[in-house]
């Protein structure tokens, strides 16, 4: 009886074995999976980019905002996050473009106390916004956070040279 209590023992022991490896192998392709649908959210993106390369008709010199998007911080939601895909040249995008250099403005239009109110950023005092130095293209990513109960109806992205408008683009959260 001893004896053939050590052998199930052992049989025990190496089932007990044998799952934990194969639990350690399920969370380690879970993880994989994660990681390989990031990738392909991001490729799809590279690829709505790229697309937007192709020749597109009538006058397409000069800088374009292709992307711009907000959301609202999940875990904040006075925090705002913004994405943007700046782009030099349209259609000639793969030709030799002298380096474009301006600033970025963001103009937000909120709800604060029932009342339609504006901000615009950079807010004197406050840290400016990512500079633009690009020759083809440029992404900028970035947040900000919005004055106590206030509600974002909509943000636009403005594309400044030497204090002139070069571009604009509006999104909603």
């Amino acid at each position: 009886m001893e004896a053939q209590r050590e052998r199930l023992q052992a049989v025990a022991n190496t089932a007990e074995a044998q799952l934990q490896m194969a639990r350690a192998a399920q969370e380690g392709l879970a993880q994989q999976l994660k990681a390989a649908e990031g990738e392909v959210a991001q490729v799809k993106e590279d690829l709505a980019f790229f697309e937007s390369l192709l020749p597109a008709s009538g006058n397409t010199s000069g800088i374009h905002v292709r992307s711009f998007r907000v959301s609202l911080d999940e875990a904040d939601t006075r925090k705002v996050h913004y994405r943007l895909l700046i782009m030099q040249g349209g259609s000639k995008a793969f030709s030799s473009l002298p380096e474009f250099r301006g600033e970025l403005q963001l103009v937000v239009s909120l709800v604060r106390d029932g009342k339609p109110v504006t901000m615009s950023l950079p807010e004197a005092g406050t840290s400016a916004l990512p500079g633009l130095r690009l020759t083809h293209y440029q992404r900028i990513e970035g947040a900000f956070a919005l004055p106590a109960g206030a509600v974002a109806r909509a943000v636009t992205v403005r594309i400044l040279q030497n204090g002139q408008l070069r571009a604009t683009q509006t999104a909603m959260p």
